[in-house]
């Protein structure tokens, strides 16, 4: 109804929840326990990257737990090397986000118990936050036991919670306890995001409606990831230049399939092939596997032409996938392993098993080959045939930089405000 003629205000339309969440900032609590720290700059650094992203567009602070004891490290029988993470400084600024990093206690197989830890642990700092830092919801980074967690605290906090799930949930998933309660926290959260379509095809067999799950992949970092030259990369990292250069990214660890690339030299060196093979990761707590990964070109009789680089920099990754002829992942479990998106963003070509995302990530044969897990034979072959190959780098290096953590975080903002508007309306 309008004002009379004296001039009586018109009345004012009361806006809607919605109305109020699109015109203010979402206030945001992420929770994962897979983060970059000093001891190891390059864990989880596609989390840090999406996290520093969204704060861009949401008010966001963290909780990156680190762990109490460095199990890897158990052997030797020195407390300073068995304590993984030294005490928390309380919250700290890194980039665009107020972060904590919290020791908790792990087991390792514990299952449920961890969840339940990372709770308890968590619980106390979440709930100071709230009071100070009034979020809007729980941002846990993968099913478990981030996930689990939580749900937990969302219960105790009263507030809303999601979920992303990256990989580790389909070896998770196999244990029935642990399937249990990462069921039991995806049913109650808000929306569940999948990395890639098999994730979400889990999610869904676990019990969430499939209107409640989104399928957002990863992205790159565009101003490291990009195409440079090819031999200036490759003296700068004194490469000759008759070699062909293999690069097997990852952490030392049985999954990665450092050891089934590193199995596929000989066959290659006898086809004439000059292979060269650069293992770029540091260590993954596997310390078993390590001593028989390091000592396998010995017994194969080519470590001339393995070198186990250790873990780098993004920026330097970007370069030795510029030198390299070719990245190979032999890995047995993935979401959706951002190196292939990094290495085809360089225009380097990728041969990498068939397993999580990575089917959408190579989807034809221009941008690299995708192999049987556990085929050596097919990745001998795969190897070969790319290593003959003239790529057309430039065509890749598009292909790679088509997705940004720009747009990644465009895509989560959306959908947890349109989330938090559905529930609001309920």
């Amino acid at each position: 109804m309008r004002g009379d003629s004296r001039g009586s205000p018109l009345p004012v339309e009361p806006e809607t929840p919605g109305a109020v969440l699109e015109r203010s900032p979402l206030k945001i609590l992420s929770l994962a326990t897979v983060y970059p720290n000093e001891a190891e700059p390059t864990l989880g650094v596609f989390i840090r990257w999406r996290l520093q992203k969204i704060a861009e567009r949401c008010q966001l602070r963290a909780i990156a737990p680190r762990p109490l004891i460095s199990y890897g490290r158990i052997r030797s029988f020195h407390w300073k090397a068995i304590i993984g993470a030294p005490r928390s400084r309380g919250w700290e600024q890194d980039g665009l986000i107020k972060l904590v990093r919290p020791r908790w206690l792990y087991f390792p197989g514990g299952g449920v118990l961890n969840s339940v830890c990372l709770f308890l642990r968590t619980l106390p700092i979440a709930w100071l936050a709230r009071r100070q830092f009034r979020f809007d919801l729980v941002d846990a980074h993968f099913g478990h036991p981030e996930g689990v967690a939580a749900c937990f605290l969302a219960l105790l906090l009263g507030c809303p919670f999601v979920v992303t799930l990256r990989g580790n949930e389909m070896e998770n998933s196999l244990h029935l306890f642990r399937r249990i309660a990462i069921s039991w926290a995806l049913r109650r959260s808000l929306i569940v995001i999948a990395v890639a379509r098999n994730l979400r095809d889990l999610a869904v067999d676990l019990g969430v409606p499939a209107d409640r799950v989104r399928v957002i992949p990863n992205g790159i970092n565009r101003e490291i990831f990009r195409l440079m030259d090819y031999v200036t990369c490759r003296k700068q990292h004194q490469i000759p230049d008759d070699s062909l250069l293999i690069i097997s990214p990852g952490a030392l660890i049985s999954r990665k399939g450092h050891d089934r690339v590193i199995a596929a030299i000989p066959s290659l060196l006898r086809l004439g092939i000059k292979a060269q093979l650069w293992i770029v990761g540091g260590s993954g707590g596997e310390t078993a596997f390590e001593s028989r990964l390091y000592a396998l070109p010995k017994t194969l009789g080519i470590e001339e032409h393995v070198r186990f680089f250790g873990p780098v920099k993004p920026e330097v990754m970007a370069q030795l996938m510029c030198a390299a002829n070719l990245v190979c992942l032999a890995t047995s479990r993935e979401g959706w392993p951002n190196v292939i998106n990094e290495a085809l963003a360089c225009g380097t070509p990728v041969v990498a098993t068939e397993t999580g995302g990575i089917k959408d990530m190579i989807p034809d044969e221009r941008y690299g080959l995708v192999v049987p897990i556990g085929d050596s034979e097919a990745l001998q072959r795969s190897l070969v045939s790319a290593l003959g190959t003239h790529w057309d780098r430039q065509a890749i290096s598009e292909w790679g930089r088509s997705r940004s953590w720009d747009d990644v975080a465009d895509e989560v903002v959306r959908e947890c405000r349109a989330a938090l508007e559905r529930q609001m309306r309920r």
